[in-house]
């Protein structure tokens, strides 16, 4: 399976844990309608369900996101059952919540972001899936290892504009999977300090700026304790 096919799945069924869910919900040999997987995911969660989805929203996500990738078949009317190209994915799902019971802090959606298969008859594996945006960040991230790291590196590693990956790192960092800080117009964000390797006389020359090198230098040896903006160097 490529790794386009996987994170088409995942944006279907990884972004929230009661889709995870409903893979294993459906069945292979009979329709069930959106009633009867209501009451089933409520039945798997005992007595006091976490999520209790409405009926409606079940055919709305069997109608808008399971049947236009082939995982069910059949209608709101008579119910839905799994295909058998479904029926192979839900050791995929299982092992979503597995991960879910191992980083319980962390919900499908904040990890993962909102499913973008949307549209009944419309080739969703053309499509560029959210998953594999999230997925993209989180091996540029691991591989890179390198802490902070600037959001155009990441933009690099992953292939995706701009845009994109500032607003899934904004996303990953309101849902605490990882920090991500952006800089306002108007913010300084290049700051100086006194190193601990200090030249024991005069610092060397900056390029033509003689006096100015020793001015910068004389502040911080005033302040060595101080971190100063370019904005307070300057003034």
């Amino acid at each position: 399976m490529s790794e386009q096919e996987v994170s088409v799945l995942v944006s279907c069924f990884g972004n929230h844990e009661v889709k995870a869910l409903l893979m294993a919900a459906f069945s292979t040999n009979s329709h069930q309608t959106g009633h009867e997987l209501h009451f089933l995911l409520n039945g798997a969660q005992g007595k006091k369900p976490v999520w209790n989805i409405p009926a409606f929203r079940i055919n709305r996500w069997c109608e808008e996101q399971f049947l236009p990738l082939g995982i069910i078949s059949g209608d709101c009317e008579t119910g839905y059952m799994l295909t058998s190209y479904g029926g192979q994915q839900v050791g995929l799902a299982g092992h979503l919540l597995e991960l879910s019971e191992q980083y319980p802090d962390i919900s499908f959606f904040g990890a993962l972001g909102a499913s973008n298969a949307k549209h009944k008859g419309e080739d969703q594996f053309r499509k560029t899936p959210t998953a594999l945006v999230y997925y993209k960040i989180f091996q540029a991230i691991t591989l890179l290892g390198e802490t902070p790291l600037g959001a155009a590196t990441v933009v690099t590693k992953t292939g995706a504009n701009f845009s994109t990956v500032t607003e899934r790192l904004s996303h990953l960092s309101s849902h605490s999977v990882l920090t991500y800080t952006r800089r306002l117009a108007d913010e300084d964000y290049s700051f100086f300090t006194l190193g601990a390797h200090r030249p024991e006389g005069n610092p060397a020359q900056y390029g033509k700026e003689k006096t100015w090198t020793q001015m910068v230098y004389d502040i911080l040896l005033e302040q060595p304790n101080k971190t100063f903006s370019v904005e307070q160097l300057y003034n």
